[in-house]
């Protein structure tokens, strides 16, 4: 008898995305690099714990090991370590995508979920990593008595990623916090009481703790240096604005800017009636964080994408699996 050989389809997918990005690097069409923020601390030649109490710690501990590649291969390094986390960012969107809505993604929405990874800086999908990581609890555990128990070591694990990875940038840091959060209290409120905790009980507890007391002070740590750069440098918060979707005002006229506001708001809605009844409501609510978010920052503006590709996908499936009319001749 013949034996069956399975494939991993999952691995198959991770290797051909490194391998896509990795020849992108190879070849210079597409180059991740470092960004000043932990370049700096790189430089000073100090050891990595030297910086343990410094501001941006946490963007130079995720980014650590990818300085060092390109230490040892220069040009190439840190771009191969980045590739490792767009493989990592595709696996996961397929596991949300699929959790969701019940199926995988399309190739078209792999292509669209890729081509952003194409236009990111270097700390772009080291961020998306975090929020995706996020996404998958969710999409997991939006049902939780469905899905099993959530006090789980290995979700313990993926939620305290989930906020370090994210701290590369502070607007993406915050939106992952808060969606962590909802999360939390989503599975609290839905959890049963009179369950008796055993040991992984408790160590999943311990690093939900974590992640949840980490993420509030580090969140806090970031609405102050926001505020002491609005009062020192910008002088009003509407003017902080101007970092993120604002700065189409600033570089259009107002009437363009107007526009433009009034066209997103009603593409909005119609999203909004075309697939509220057909997604979970906790993917709407993940999808109002990220936008609110994208008003301080084009980065964090950028993580409505895969939950709009989610979006797309059941409109398109929709569309397909309507009965087609019949068209009658005499």
């Amino acid at each position: 008898m013949r034996r069956r050989i399975t494939i991993n389809t999952d691995v198959i997918l991770g290797l051909t995305v490194f391998s896509l990005f990795s020849i992108l690097s190879l070849t210079e069409l597409k180059k991740f690099e470092a960004w000043p923020q932990v370049t700096i601390l790189w430089d000073s030649g100090l050891p990595l714990l030297q910086f343990i109490d410094h501001f941006h710690f946490e963007r130079y501990l995720v980014s650590y090991i990818g300085l060092m590649l390109e230490d040892a291969y220069s040009n190439i390094g840190f771009t191969i370590y980045i590739s490792l986390f767009v493989a990592t960012n595709t696996l996961l969107f397929r596991r949300i995508h699929k959790g969701f809505i019940g199926h995988p993604p399309s190739l078209g929405a792999y292509t669209i979920f890729l081509l952003a990874h194409l236009a990111m800086n270097g700390r772009g999908p080291i961020g998306w990593c975090g929020w995706l990581l996020c996404l998958s609890l969710h999409a997991r555990y939006m049902d939780t008595a469905r899905n099993g128990p959530f006090l789980t070591i290995t979700n313990g694990v993926r939620m305290v990623l989930s906020v370090l990875l994210s701290s590369v940038s502070s607007g993406v840091f915050i939106v992952v916090f808060a969606a962590n959060a909802l999360l939390t209290v989503q599975v609290l409120l839905a959890a049963k009481h009179g369950r008796r905790l055993n040991f992984s009980h408790l160590i999943s507890i311990s690093l939900a703790s974590f992640a949840i007391g980490y993420g509030f002070y580090r969140a806090t740590l970031y609405l102050l240096d926001a505020l002491h750069k609005i009062l020192l440098y910008f002088g009003s918060y509407s003017e902080v604005i101007i970092h993120g979707v604002g700065i189409i005002a600033q570089r259009f006229d107002p009437s363009i800017t107007l526009f433009a506001l009034a066209t997103m708001t009603t593409g909005f809605l119609i999203l909004w009636a075309a697939v509220r009844k057909k997604v979970p409501t906790v993917l709407w609510r993940l999808f109002v964080i990220s936008m609110i978010g994208g008003a301080f920052g084009f980065t964090t503006m950028t993580l409505i994408i895969p939950i709009f590709l989610i979006f797309i996908s059941v409109i398109s499936r929709n569309i397909s699996l309507r009965p087609k009319r019949r068209v009658h001749t005499v």
